[in-house]
């Protein structure tokens, strides 16, 4: 179960978002099954493409890497983990029709999908179908950032960038030197893994600097798709620096006053045994090393060097300034995603930072009824989870050496508890579900 850390923002003044909030709809399924219809044509288009662009086995192989690509699209689509929502397609479609009039190379019928997913990211396919995280309108704050993103991702597209990765793994997979090299690891009587593990190690460093170097060609060209409709410059780079600041963060410090706060229960007080932490000073992390070179091996190069290439190849960025004005649709889309947030890490499964994030909120006391009634759901699903002996697959085990402090203390009180805590717990916290 990966997990995707990061500050909890922009908390405003405490409402209820039971009299004014309006809740995504999830049962939208006429809206769904246009999405869908629409992505079909979408892959029947690129397949048609693919097969006049390449023949016998690469054309194949292509159709194949993107079978469980677009399995998955049409089972995301249909389910609560995509959202369809007017207010979040007025403004990706307003920023696609204003970077498709000033630059004729971006394709009319590229689409996008609004995935529930948390950080500040998004990714296009290569059938002209981007998926935009719902990160990207919690922390972007114009839709000159918004265009930012969008343009790299179109870059992408342009580029034909998925497209030529695979072609490339194609080569890689048939050409004679990988075979000659598999041969004579076979013939090895000695060392086999590890001379396996070198020739492995090459072929995904290869694969790396590829896919690096598509990075930097989809930030010039998508700079200058930028650029040429009009957008501020320096919004490009702040977006880069907001995905940088976004995908290393860590939450919020979480006061363990909250803990007694919400769970000194009427006749079920708070029992101190629940914060106990295990001791780990004397834990060697020095013993746990990794083979792989994690820098080499990513795929998307460090965010401080694909800025620096854009700043040299463009001297007006240079000296870029930081917008500090919320753009009055974001910031509103962004207080339906704060109260979203229980909502989507339910659907992901995701539970115990679902109820992670509803402590902190309860903490500034934003909006306590309706986070009290996810501390409900959260809580049933956790009893349940640990009826059957599976809650590590939805609740984080301590890892002192990546989690933060108080992270690590939250983890500690939710493995603390006993099936009865929980089942008490989640008992009393279940009046707060309106029907």
């Amino acid at each position: 179960m990966k997990h995707y850390l990061f500050l909890l923002v922009w908390l405003s003044t405490s409402i209820s978002a039971q009299q004014l909030y309006t809740p995504i709809d999830t049962a939208n399924v006429a809206r769904r099954e246009t999405e869908k219809n629409r992505y079909k044509s979408a892959v029947i288009s690129f397949d048609k493409y693919v097969t006049q662009k390449y023949k016998g086995g690469v054309a194949s192989f292509i159709k194949k890497q993107y079978a469980d690509v677009n399995k998955n699209m049409d089972e995301d689509i249909m389910s609560t983990r995509m959202i369809f929502d007017s207010r979040f397609d007025s403004v990706l479609y307003r920023v696609k029709n204003q970077l498709l009039k000033h630059n004729p190379d971006i394709s009319s019928d590229i689409y996008f999908y609004v995935s529930r997913n948390q950080t500040l990211n998004a990714m296009s396919l290569g059938n002209n179908s981007i998926i935009v995280n719902c990160g990207v309108f919690y922390y972007l704050i114009n839709e000159g950032q918004i265009a930012a993103v969008l343009s790299h991702e179109m870059a992408h597209l342009i580029k034909e960038h998925s497209v030529k990765s695979i072609v490339s793994n194609f080569e890689m997979e048939k050409s004679k030197s990988v075979r000659a090299d598999v041969r004579s690891i076979s013939e090895q009587r000695y060392n086999r893994g590890g001379i396996a593990f070198d020739k492995y190690k090459n072929i995904l460093y290869e694969s790396g600097r590829m896919k690096k170097n598509q990075e930097f060609e989809a930030d010039s060209l998508g700079y200058q798709l930028f650029v040429k409709a009009g957008y501020p410059p320096h919004d490009y780079i702040n977006s880069l620096k907001l995905m940088v600041l976004y995908d290393s963060i860590r939450p919020e410090s979480l006061d363990t006053a909250i803990y007694r706060k919400v769970f000194n229960l009427p006749d079920y007080p708070f029992n101190s045994r629940w914060l106990q932490n295990e001791d780990f000073s004397s834990y060697d992390y020095s013993k746990s090393t990794e083979k792989l070179n994690a820098d080499s091996l990513s795929s998307h190069p460090e965010m401080k060097e694909r800025i620096d290439r854009l700043k040299n190849t463009y001297p007006e960025l240079a000296h870029n300034q930081m917008s500090d004005t919320v753009s009055p649709i974001l910031d509103s889309l962004r207080k339906v995603l704060r109260y979203e947030q229980p909502v989507s890490f339910m659907i992901s499964e995701d539970y115990g930072f679902g109820l992670y994030v509803c402590l902190y909120n309860l903490y500034y006391d934003e909006s306590p009824d309706y986070y009290k009634s996810w501390l409900g759901k959260y809580f049933a699903k956790i009893y349940d989870a640990r009826k059957r002996y599976c809650l590590n697959r939805y609740v984080d085990r301590i890892d002192p050496k990546t989690q933060p402090q108080d992270y690590q203390q939250f983890l500690s009180f939710v493995w603390n508890l006993s099936l009865d805590d929980i089942k008490h717990i989640a008992d009393y916290y279940a009046r707060f579900i309106k029907s």
